[in-house]
């Protein structure tokens, strides 16, 4: 796959050092300034201010607010962890829907709760409180035939790192779920080619992960999560570990996916350079969102 025209130029430092510091000095401390610089720097990059989902402010943000093309909704969705002076609020009662066709950035720095709330979502762990619905099914309370048949049939996963089995050959990799779903191993195969014929990755499909580089590791990980066609995409720092010229790549692939082949794509990131594909951006910080509640201008142009 040839590197792709730039419609959206990436800025090679896009949160300048002074912002970041700037933003450790908001997070910890008793005379942190009224205003997140972080969110100051997103909020000028998108060109809108950004506010509680506007379902934070209604009282009947409920089961019954079900839309036709609303694929995932939360309610009063909290996440902690230990017990007595341990006790971790990571996700603090938030409210939002996620409709069809959306491509949603989740921002935040480290530790903000990101990367917790992609894992509820992707059913991967099941909330302290509150509900979670994609298409109005209520997936905390799947069984785990249920789940099992969500992460196979519905949704795609992307991970940070990747999580290939080293073990196994690149088309091995990608036709991983497939095998899960019980595929004859000839379908996987044919199934795999093609999906790596797409990604530029079919002289490697005899390849293992480890003798491929990170960039097309990733694009590894983001074949096997599409080789079942799944609507959703859940992406988890897709170029955390990458090279600029291997982000470039991963970057306008996933707008791709969102743009010409309208799939829902939710994605988690602590790097500003995704910002001009979303449709909507979320800003997580100590667990509690806000959001830019009309589509950013930059998606437009």
């Amino acid at each position: 796959m040839t590197e792709p025209a730039t419609a959206n130029p990436i800025p090679k430092d896009p949160i300048p050092e002074d912002t970041v510091q700037a933003t450790l000095a908001y997070q910890i401390g008793n005379d942190r300034p009224t205003d997140d610089p972080m969110l100051q720097a997103i909020q000028e990059e998108v060109g809108q201010d950004f506010a509680p989902p506007e379902s934070l402010l209604s009282t009947n943000f409920t089961t019954e607010t079900y839309q036709e093309n609303e694929v995932f909704r939360c309610i009063n969705l909290t996440k902690s962890y230990g017990h007595g002076i341990s006790y971790t609020e990571v996700i603090k009662g938030i409210n939002f829907n996620v409709l069809e066709g959306e491509y949603i950035v989740i921002y935040g720095p480290s530790g903000s709760g990101k990367s917790t709330l992609l894992h509820l979502l992707a059913g991967l762990e099941v909330p302290t409180r509150g509900d979670i619905y994609v298409r109005n099914h209520p997936i905390h309370r799947l069984n785990d035939e249920e789940l099992t048949y969500y992460h196979r049939e519905e949704v795609g996963l992307v991970f940070q790192n990747f999580n290939l089995l080293e073990s196994l050959s690149v088309w091995e990799n990608v036709s991983f779920p497939l095998m899960l779903a019980g595929a004859p191993r000839e379908w996987r195969q044919h199934e795999a080619l093609k999906m790596l014929e797409r990604f530029g990755l079919a002289d490697f499909a005899t390849h293992l992960p480890s003798q491929l580089s990170g960039g097309q590791q990733q694009r590894v990980a983001l074949a096997r999560a599409l080789i079942h066609d799944p609507e959703i995409l859940l992406i988890d720092e897709p170029t955390g570990n990458l090279d600029s010229h291997s982000a470039n790549i991963v970057i306008h692939e996933i707008d791709r996916l969102h743009k010409q082949e309208k799939r829902t794509i939710i994605l988690v990131t602590h790097s500003q350079v995704f910002l001009p594909f979303a449709t909507r951006v979320f800003y997580i910080r100590d667990g509690t969102l806000l959001t830019s509640n009309e589509p950013s201008r930059l998606n437009s142009t």
